[in-house]
This record gives structure tokens, C-alpha cells and sequence, in this order.
């Protein structure tokens, strides 16, 4: 979400995704962003939401996971932040819905050696796993899988690390796609 590695920052999901709802929906699209390179879910929780002025909104974007990957966070652990993180997100913006991106799948990052890279992929599975549990059966909910390695390394910054200008484009497509069919079967 912080669109490290982009060489403009209009080039980010958020911005990104916000043009392309405008654009399908015409409507203007008013957003705004508390990101920090290396932010956990505990951290977000903390220090991000709180940036995040109060009130009313459509929808939120969470994109949270690899930090907690490399942190290793436990299952139990990380689903009780997301559990935490809802709550405080619902009281603060009252949102329409909350859109939980998928973590990503880091086996495929080109800058995490192996053996660290199968050992981080698996544990971003499980997280993404939980995610997936969490958000079932909660309309309010949306789990947006990470669903694009089909070419890992056309997708990534030259760190290796953060996703490119290219592969941020596909995932706000993917984000739309899916706030519109859940805004279709309201």
C-alpha cells in the first residue's frame, strides 16, 4: 500500500483502484491512504488506523500480511489481530465493506533465497488461510486472493521485494472486480 519501488505513487493499488471504480461507477472517488513500508496488523491497528480520519465510508482496503510472515506471527495471533483490526475499523469509518487483500504468496519473490522462500511461502499460506476462514460467511468481508504469479518475476520492483507498477495495476483490477460483483448481489 505504501507503493514502495513505484516511481510515482499514482501507480499504487489505492489510487488505482479508486480511478477505476470512478470510471465504471461515474462516480468521484474520494480516498485516502495510512500505509508505512514494513507495517504488521498490530501495527496498522495501532499507529495507521488511528491517521485515518473518522466517519462514514464506502469501503475499506486492507493489505497486510508479509510483515507478519517475517515477524511469524502465529495462526492464532494473527487471526486475533484481524479480528481486533475489524472491530476498531467498523467503530472508526463504518464502512460499507471491508475488502482484505490476500497475502501474497512469497515463495515467488525473487529477492527471499530458498530454503527462506518455501519456508515464508508456506507461511503465507496459512496466514492467507486464516484470512480466507476469517472472512467467510460475513458479507461485510471481502478476501481478494493474491491471484497473479503466473509470471513472478515480471511483477516485481528491482528489490525483488514489492510488487511493480504492472502487477499494482492487476490487483486494483482484481479489487474492482470484486466490489462489484459483491455490490451486484447486495
Amino acid at each position: 500500500m505504501a507503493a514502495v519501488g513505484l516511481q510515482q505513487q499514482d501507480e499504487g493499488v489505492t489510487p488505482r483502484l479508486a480511478a477505476q471504480l470512478a470510471e465504471t461507477t461515474g462516480r468521484s472517488i474520494e480516498w485516502q491512504t495510512a500505509a508505512r513500508s514494513g507495517a504488521s496488523a498490530r501495527f496498522t491497528l495501532e499507529t495507521l488506523l488511528p491517521q485515518i480520519i473518522k466517519g462514514r465510508t464506502d469501503w475499506v482496503l486492507v493489505a497486510l500480511g508479509v510483515n507478519d510472515c517475517l515477524a511469524l506471527s502465529s495462526a492464532k495471533q494473527w487471526r486475533k489481530t484481524l479480528e481486533r483490526l475489524t472491530s476498531a475499523i467498523a467503530h472508526r469509518l463504518e464502512p460499507g465493506g471491508i475488502v482484505f487483500t490476500g497475502v501474497p504468496p512469497m515463495q515467488h519473490f525473487p529477492a527471499l533465497p530458498a530454503p527462506l522462500a518455501t519456508m515464508l511461502g508456506l507461511r503465507a499460506r496459512l496466514l492467507d488461510a486464516v484470512l480466507a476462514h476469517f472472512t467467510e460467511g460475513d458479507e461485510s468481508l471481502i478476501h481478494a486472493p493474491m491471484d497473479f504469479v503466473e509470471s513472478p518475476d515480471g511483477l516485481f520492483c528491482r528489490d525483488g521485494f514489492h510488487p511493480n507498477a504492472p502487477a499494482h495495476r492487476l490487483w486494483a483490477g482484481q479489487i474492482a472486480d470484486l466490489i462489484h460483483a459483491t455490490q451486484a448481489g447486495r
